[in-house]
């Protein structure tokens, strides 16, 4: 809000002087000034403030403002500041009615714009405005250092979230999310994952930090595998990854073979790849901006995923096919196989399924006895097509 201020009143310098006017002097004062005009404009209805020797004379640029220009200047900010708020009571499923206290601690918080705001939001009687910063934060790190240790049971409701999606990157650099973000900690939580493969050893993920389901916009804060996989066909093995993510960051993976049962263990500190505040919020905006984007990778990826194993089913059987015949389906089959690996999610889905329907029309009649589902990625294509169009 400072910030908004400077600008405004940078303009109205410009304005009178030109643009030689604001030195990096002159803007230093000009911010402290800004900050005195803010505290003013949150307890009077007007002020106003000077800016002594502005163009090195005896001349004062006076700074005087009112309450209603404050809080036009400021609506937007605030606007976005009460749906982040809204969108973080959303996300931990807790309904504003079932918030007794909402604690107001900082300069900010004492502008009526913003008092208001909340207020209509959780009731006048929630906000709580006397509270001394320095105790409140000493007493929330005691309050949390008691929970962690386990010294008082009466104060557990108060909780750590996780402050992004954690999940792993498959097929295409799609990320698949295994634990949302602001999932109460500790949590475990857990997908299955299918082979690709006919007779697949083994699967390898690298683990994503972040709000894209592109793992390019992310951050990769390791990998793990899942070795001695039985043979099957593609599909029908099945690995159970699960993620423990415990209060000191810790994050523990978890591997089951269901076909089998065989397990394998795997920590990560999560703290060693810690981002910063800002990075988080540009993560979740980035997020925000580019849902279609990512929706569209998310399309591609299963398209190619039931392709995939449609062309492994179609091997696996190969011996259910006439003997003069074989050959051709497995050229046919390598041939649309090379296409798709060598495609990604900007390819016009239209292309993709114009090259689908010729593999389809080329091998559909000399498979049936394979008992596959051909049409299935037909129907995903189109349907991608109509979402997206």
């Amino acid at each position: 809000m400072d910030q908004l201020l400077v600008e405004h009143f940078m303009e109205l310098l410009k304005k009178k002087y030109g643009d030689r006017i604001l030195t990096s002097k002159l803007m230093r004062r000009l911010k402290e000034k800004c900050i005195v005009l803010k505290e003013k404009l949150s307890i009077q209805d007007c002020y106003d403030i000077p800016l002594e020797c502005v163009d090195g004379s005896d001349e004062d640029f006076t700074l005087d403002m009112s309450r209603t220009q404050y809080e036009e200047i400021i609506a937007d900010l605030v606007e976005k500041s009460i749906v982040k708020v809204k969108n973080c009571i959303e996300e931990l499923n807790i309904p504003p009615e079932d918030i007794t206290n909402v604690l107001l601690i900082g300069g900010v918080t004492r502008t009526p714009m913003i008092q208001q705001e909340l207020s209509r939001y959780f009731g006048w009687s929630k906000l709580k405005t006397d509270v001394n910063p320095d105790e409140a934060v000493a007493l929330g790190a005691a309050y949390q250092a008691a929970l962690l240790t386990g010294q008082c049971k009466k104060i557990e409701k108060i909780t750590e979230v996780a402050p992004l999606s954690l999940g792993v990157t498959t097929s295409k650099g799609f990320v698949t999310e295994i634990i949302e973000k602001g999932t109460k900690l500790p949590t475990i939580q857990h997908k299955i994952f299918y082979t690709l493969q006919n007779n697949q050893s083994y699967m390898m993920w690298r683990i994503s930090e972040g709000e894209r389901k592109n793992e390019t916009f992310n951050k990769t804060i390791g990998t793990f595998s899942c070795d001695n996989l039985p043979e099957g066909i593609a599909g029908n093995v099945g690995v159970k990854v699960s993620f423990i993510l415990d209060y000191d960051g810790i994050l523990e993976i978890e591997t089951e073979v269901l076909n089998t049962g065989e397990k394998k263990k795997v920590n990560v500190e999560l703290r060693d790849y810690q981002l910063c505040q800002n990075e988080i919020r540009r993560s979740i905006e980035d997020a925000e901006e580019n849902k279609q984007d990512d929706d569209l990778l998310e399309s591609f990826s299963n398209i190619y995923n039931r392709i995939i194993t449609l062309i492994n089913h179609i091997r696996y059987k190969l011996e259910y096919i006439n003997s003069s015949d074989q050959e051709f389906v497995k050229n046919k089959c390598s041939e649309f196989e090379t296409y798709i690996e060598n495609k990604n999610y900007k390819t016009p889905l239209e292309e993709i399924l114009n090259n689908y329907k010729a593999f389809q029309t080329s091998v559909e009649y000399l498979v049936v006895v394979c008992n596959v589902e051909i049409q299935e990625p037909l129907r995903l294509i189109t349907e991608a097509i109509r979402k997206f169009s």
